[in-house]
């Protein structure tokens, strides 16, 4: 058995990918899209929107907005979870997957990873962006948002933490929530 390493680090930042299929695990219904057309060399135009994109819950206005644990309360089936204070990753994550989570009225945890829209932009993270996106909807001040959100931060990584694509972002607050965890 080959020694631990020291830390934990995504697969691509070891070895060269051909081809990175998004999920943990990847949907059937996606592997079945993308394998024949890989095996094919066709190329295939994916999307490219959210989890959020897929999901038929309603999003409304939002009063006296509180964030959550999974464990209380029981979610309304109709109405967006991350409305009702639920900590959904949905709006930050690739979709594909059908909003199958929110579907089953269990906010969705990021298993197919960061959305373009972080991956691509320098000074956009996992945390930052569920900050914006909560004070936008329900018009609290970004810092008091991120307040809440400081102690629940370590579940907006569990799919990205290791890689070397998230850690290397100069204006990441991974770094700094790594540091705090680990006093």
């Amino acid at each position: 058995m080959p020694p631990f390493l020291y830390r934990a680090f995504a697969v691509g930042d070891l070895v060269k990918i051909d081809y990175y299929i998004v999920g943990c695990p990847p949907k059937e219904a996606f592997l079945k899209q993308i394998i024949p057309a890989m095996v094919a060399g066709d190329t295939l135009e994916l999307s490219r929107k959210s989890v959020c994109s897929e999901c038929d819950r309603i999003m409304g206005p939002v009063e006296n907005w509180t964030l959550k644990h999974r464990h209380e309360g029981v979610p309304d089936r109709e109405h967006c979870l991350l409305g009702q204070g639920y900590l959904c990753l949905g709006s930050v994550t690739f979709g594909r997957c059908g909003a199958s989570c929110p579907k089953n009225n269990i906010p969705c945890h990021g298993c197919n990873g960061p959305s373009l829209d972080i991956l691509r932009e320098p000074c956009r993270d996992i945390y930052g962006m569920m900050a914006r996106r909560i004070s936008d909807l329900t018009g609290k001040p970004q810092k008091e948002v991120e307040k809440e959100l400081y102690d629940a931060a370590h579940t907006m990584y569990a799919f990205t933490i290791g890689s070397l694509i998230m850690e290397d972002k100069e204006n990441s607050k991974i770094r700094d929530l790594v540091k705090e965890r680990s006093r």
